[in-house]
């Protein structure tokens, strides 16, 4: 039985000289919030956001902490310094800029 969770997480902070967004997580299961971070193995995973009502790829995980503990942080790639790469190498295509 596959136990696919999901949760929202708050940006913590964007690094402008590398490409990296560090997030908190807040995750939301059965009808209550649990605060609970990436753990090892969850690496290639998506952080999404939504722009008037659309669903946008913004990073993937890179690394977290070694032990998960309830409330860590995690650090994605940030995506969007790659959005004209990924649209000429798949062809899916957006700026999130022209959204807002």
């Amino acid at each position: 039985m596959s136990r696919l969770n999901y949760g929202s997480a708050k940006i913590i902070s964007v690094a402008k000289e590398k490409d990296f967004i560090r997030a908190g997580p807040i995750y939301t299961m059965k009808n209550k919030t649990i605060h609970h971070g990436i753990c090892n193995g969850d690496s290639g995973a998506g952080l999404q956001g939504f722009v008037k009502q659309r669903v946008f790829l913004l990073g993937i995980h890179s690394f977290g902490p070694k032990v998960c503990y309830e409330g860590s942080p995690f650090t994605v790639t940030d995506t969007r310094p790659y959005a004209q790469l990924i649209c000429n190498l798949t062809g899916i295509c957006y700026h999130l800029s022209s959204l807002t």
